[in-house]
């Protein structure tokens, strides 16, 4: 099980894997060895509040205390899962425990555990790498003064709570962090910082949290398992209930469509960074009451995620584009560079060529030429600019293709989309009726019939009806055939219908949407989601 799982991982680009707070058993590091996979051996310590001596941990300890006795016990374990597994050529790192220094106090910072199993490690295996905890502060360990020998390299957590389109350029800025600019000031030093090189090499902890609608299907998997999946059973019976199981296959392509963008954002701006060196995405397979795996509960990859769209930016040499935004008003000019991230183990020479595609035929050729990237760099490779004369009073999809033919026959891609939007936005087609609140949100241009404030008002058929609130109006404007826009979702339902990320067990709300959202065909927002999903052009 453990070949067939790691081979179907590798085929991915992944080389290296890290589980969380676990220590596997002797047939998975042989599988590893056979496979050519590097796992870390990370000892069972989850979290800092685990560790004696914490103000937490002297909570819960029994009473007259026993810090003593668990920390020798921590350490005979620690010392015989060393002697047990160094032989394994395949483990990359001893790790100590998970996040003990992101916790409610900072004694663990102090605490002698640490210490000892990094005299274990470079006793009885002195040529391994040891990291005394996989996930720091970002904001605390880049500051060199924060810096100890047993850390033999950083595995930071960046910003995972944030809104990624809003900080995707800015995630991975490590100069932000050394500054104290972080959202975890406490952990900071107020320094100036100019090009900031860390002192050791950077692995991204726990890198998107992002999660898929899970498909109703995989329930019976589940049937005489000592697991019961009680985070799904109850809501598949209601979808069944309401008829709407036919529907959830939907769904749950649209997000892991949109999974799968935010994942390519996400790790090409990553690979943007010279410094940082390696990533733990976050999760190859579902995990117990949530769903952000590549892999769902069966260990099934799902439909959206494609081994050729996941290799684009998930290998050891990846294309990268700077400067590409998402939108463009029609006739404004395109403008980007091209950049190679090369960590595949020696230099990459190449001829570089690209295309620019919209409706099915090239709109513009981005000229080649040969490019050198030394091994472990990254570096730009090629300019590109190009004006868009567009007339169109519709939305408009673009997709740079962009290709590098290595001298060894390698040939490695990459593609990126945007959107170019009428200058102007024409009216859409149909008699516009609006709420007073709503009205004053759209273009006097459009010529808006406008509702006196506290106006109830019924929209017929060919009537588009913008709404600033769900209301009896709204519902039988529906029932009448009409076209509705609610320009405020909030009271449509008791759901944050904005995709956000997310942690363990769906989050920390029944109440917020974490999946991202589909666009129905009949939907006024179809022409932006051809894809019938969220996507850049919304």
């Amino acid at each position: 099980m453990y070949v067939e799982r790691l081979k179907k991982i590798k085929a991915l680009g992944f080389n290296h894997v890290r589980h969380h707070s676990t220590i596997m058993p002797p047939e998975y590091f042989e599988a590893c060895d056979e496979v050519g996979m590097l796992p870390n051996a990370e000892f069972p310590i989850g979290y800092p509040w685990q560790m004696p001596y914490t103000n937490h941990w002297r909570k819960v300890s029994p009473a007259g205390g026993c810090a003593e006795k668990t920390l020798d016990f921590y350490r005979k374990r620690f010392e015989q899962s060393v002697r047990d597994c160094r032989n394994y050529t395949c483990i990359f790192a001893w790790v100590g425990g998970n996040e003990f220094y992101m916790g409610e106090d900072q004694f663990d910072r102090k605490n002698p555990l640490t210490r000892d199993f990094m005299k274990i490690v470079r006793t009885l295996d002195p040529d391994r790498f040891f990291i005394d905890t996989d996930g720091e502060w970002e904001g605390y360990i880049l500051d060199a003064a924060n810096d100890r020998d047993s850390l033999d390299m950083y595995i930071v957590l960046f910003d995972e709570w944030a809104d990624l389109s809003s900080i995707v350029g800015k995630k991975y800025d490590m100069s932000k962090s050394l500054a104290g600019k972080h959202v975890y000031d406490k952990f900071t030093h107020n320094s100036a910082v100019k090009d900031p090189v860390p002192l050791k090499p950077v692995i991204s902890h726990e890198t998107a949290n992002f999660t898929t609608f899970t498909r109703p299907d995989v329930l019976p998997f589940f049937e005489a398992s000592n697991f019961k999946p009680f985070w799904m059973a109850d809501s598949v019976a209601k979808l069944e209930k309401l008829g709407l199981l036919k529907e959830a296959d939907n769904w749950a392509l649209a997000s892991e469509k949109l999974c799968m963008r935010l994942h390519k954002h996400n790790i090409e701006a990553l690979r943007k960074r010279q410094h940082i060196v390696g990533y733990h995405w976050w999760l190859i397979q579902d995990y117990w009451s949530s769903s952000d795996g590549i892999f769902d509960f069966a260990f099934r990859q799902k439909p959206a995620f494609k081994t050729e769209e996941i290799l684009k930016f998930n290998s050891p040499v990846v294309l990268l584009q700077s400067g590409i935004k998402f939108a463009y008003a029609s006739g404004e000019k395109l403008n980007g560079n091209f950049i190679v991230s090369n960590y595949g183990g020696k230099d990459f020479s190449a001829e570089f060529s690209g295309f620019v595609v919209s409706d099915g035929k090239r709109v513009a050729q981005i000229p080649a030429s040969k490019i050198s990237i030394p091994n472990g760099k990254v570096r730009k490779c090629a300019d590109f600019s190009a004006a868009f004369e567009i007339q169109s009073d519709a939305p408009r999809q673009f997709d740079v293709f962009v290709n590098a033919r290595a001298d060894d026959g390698r040939i490695i891609n990459n593609d990126w989309r945007f959107w170019v939007f009428p200058a102007k936005i024409p009216a859409p087609q149909g008699r516009l009726v609006a709420d007073a609140q709503a009205a004053a949100k759209l273009p006097s241009a459009w010529h808006v019939r406008k509702l006196k404030s506290g106006a109830k008002y019924a929209a017929k058929e060919g009537e588009i009806f913008f709404a600033s609130a769900l209301d009896d109006s709204v519902m039988q404007s529906l029932k009448n055939g009409a076209k509705v826009v609610l320009l405020n979702p909030s009271n449509f339902a008791p759901l944050t219908m904005r995709y956000k990320p997310q942690w363990w067990r769906a989050g920390g709300s029944e109440q917020s949407n974490y999946v991202g959202g589909y666009i129905e065909k009949s939907s006024l927002l179809a022409p932006l989601a051809p894809e019938f999903y969220c996507a850049e052009a919304l």
